[in-house]
């Protein structure tokens, strides 16, 4: 069985099955009409004391009858019957019948009547085609008995009656018309049902190829499982989500799902490679109830909806919070910032005096740069692009950062450029927020180095620290509210960082920088627009 599921596949077995299943039922009628033509001659032979050559000729077209017969069987047993040995049975089967004709009388027997059951045998598993060329066939070798007789040409059997071959020629002509107006008739109804039978085989494999088409159009996986739990067939998108050729495999290897599993269920499924994916499955039992069909659907995509979801539902909280702290956390900072300029302007104040008051001065400033974090979290993000030039907007956050007492000691650079739509305040948050993280993990006296790289599917922003790195299991968590890397952090400055880059449909990645620090990667999409320009 192919690992594929391929209704096309099938439905060609399933085709090749039907004519078999009724050439075998053919086959057995004639063995049956066979042995009691064979009994009922012999019987006929002795009472009217036939000689040898009707016998051993009745006995020889018997024994050619199983033997043919049993060829076809095996034939159809090895699925090689083709269109051919069909053809080449229905010719026998005609010979056969003009076997019979001719040793019972010639163009007055009554087993003419087996010429128009071949012709019938034709319409059931054979082509409209066929119909015809078995008809024509037919009533050629009749024509041939009869008159061959008739003429001398072909002498009647030499243990019989010659009267009963003699037929005036009237009365030949007569009995030849009717048989032959009685194999037209025959020849007619088998051509009408062998072209319904064509037609509903033509309207089944348009059906079935919908079906298949269907089949493989799924954006799940489907699968059919045995009893024993190995998966018999799948479709195509089974197999590009787990990344194997299934058929004959375990379906535990691959899903969280038991061979006699009923219902629905959520888990975790291995890929080949060893990778995993969040996944959901419905388990159905087939209708023979031997084995079980399985439904199943890559989650990734709905867990980070959810998670998306969880994040807004924190940041709504949070800015329920925000809102309501901000101006009463605002205006004392205020007052409070005013009344210490106006101590430190004052006369008479000593130097250790100011170095407190500059102390609380920078304490005041940093809680307000928090309460400003916790309301730009908290704003749903409106993302206006314009035409920037990525490599003087990071100029001109350096430049700042190198005014900055945080990031005194530390060698700031930048290479690279591009010019990419953006929203330069929105980015130059992000990045602030970025060497801020690199600055607080750097050692004295170490470097940061900003990166812009272009390509065709995007643009490259890079932060490169000199920091002891961050832990694999720790970096899809870092970027959630409230979830800081230092001990001094209360988990903002990412956040928004991730807030800023989900407004530009942007990718946020952390990696480890080529000299042992971290490295975060900011991957910013062309816009449909500026990939046209780009790539007319």
């Amino acid at each position: 069985m192919p690992a594929r599921f391929r209704l096309s596949e099938l439905s060609a077995a399933r085709q090749a099955e039907r004519p078999s299943r009724r050439l075998q039922g053919i086959l057995l009628a004639r063995l049956v009409i066979a042995s009691l033509l064979l009994g009922g001659m012999l019987l006929l032979a002795s009472e009217r004391g036939f000689s040898g050559f009707t016998v051993n000729a009745l006995i020889t077209l018997v024994v050619l009858t199983f033997a043919t017969s049993a060829i076809v069987a095996a034939l159809i047993a090895g699925r090689q019957l083709t269109g051919v040995i069909l053809g080449a049975q229905l010719a026998f089967d005609v010979t056969l019948a003009t076997g019979f004709v001719y040793l019972t009388g010639g163009a007055g027997s009554f087993f003419t009547t087996l010429y128009g059951v071949t012709i019938l045998a034709a319409a059931l598993v054979s082509s409209p085609r066929a119909v015809l060329r078995t008809a024509a066939f037919a009533s050629v070798m009749y024509v041939a008995v009869g008159v061959g007789i008739a003429e001398g040409v072909l002498p009647a059997p030499p243990d019989q009656p010659a009267t009963i071959y003699e037929l005036e020629g009237a009365t030949l002509v007569f009995i030849l018309l009717a048989n032959l107006f009685g194999l037209a008739i025959v020849g007619a109804l088998s051509l009408r049902l062998a072209s319904g039978l064509d037609e509903g085989r033509r309207s089944l494999r348009r059906v079935e190829a919908l079906n298949e088409n269907i089949i493989e159009s799924l954006s799940s996986g489907l699968m059919t499982v045995s009893p024993q739990g190995l998966i018999e067939t799948s479709n195509g998108m089974a197999s590009t989500l787990l990344g194997a050729e299934l058929a004959g495999q375990p379906v535990d290897a691959f899903l969280p799902v038991a061979p006699d599993a009923r219902g629905r269920g959520e888990g975790v499924a291995h890929r080949a490679d060893g990778t995993t994916f969040p996944v959901g499955f419905t388990a159905s039992p087939l209708r023979d109830d031997e084995g079980t069909l399985i439904i199943f659907t890559d989650l990734t995509e709905v867990r980070q909806l959810r998670q998306r979801a969880d994040r807004a539902a924190r940041l709504a909280t949070l800015g329920r919070l925000s809102s309501a702290l901000a101006h009463e956390i605002r205006n004392p900072l205020g007052s409070i910032s005013g009344s210490v300029q106006l101590v430190r302007d004052a006369d008479g104040l000593g130097a250790e005096d100011r170095a407190l008051v500059d102390i609380v001065l920078r304490e005041v400033d940093r809680l307000n740069g928090l309460v400003n974090q916790m309301l730009h979290v908290a704003r749903p993000t409106v993302v206006r692009p314009t035409p920037t030039n990525l490599r003087e907007l990071v100029d001109e956050v350096l430049a700042l950062a190198r005014a900055d007492d945080s990031f005194d000691g530390l060698e700031l650079r930048c290479q690279g450029e591009a010019h990419i739509p953006l929203d330069g305040a929105g980015v130059r948050q992000l990045l602030w927020n970025l060497l801020r993280n690199a600055a607080q993990a750097s050692p004295p006296e170490g470097s940061i180095e900003v990166r812009i790289e272009s390509s065709d599917a995007g643009v490259l922003l890079s932060v490169d620290d000199e920091g002891p790195g961050i832990p694999e299991e720790a970096r899809t968590s870092l970027f959630e509210v409230f979830v800081s890397g230092h001990d001094h952090g209360i988990g903002l400055g990412l956040a928004v960082v991730k807030q800023v880059a989900d407004g530009h449909d942007a990718r946020v990645r952390i990696e480890t920088s080529e000299r042992g620090g971290a490295r975060f990667v900011v991957d910013f999409p062309w816009p449909e627009a500026a990939t046209e320009a780009m790539h007319p």
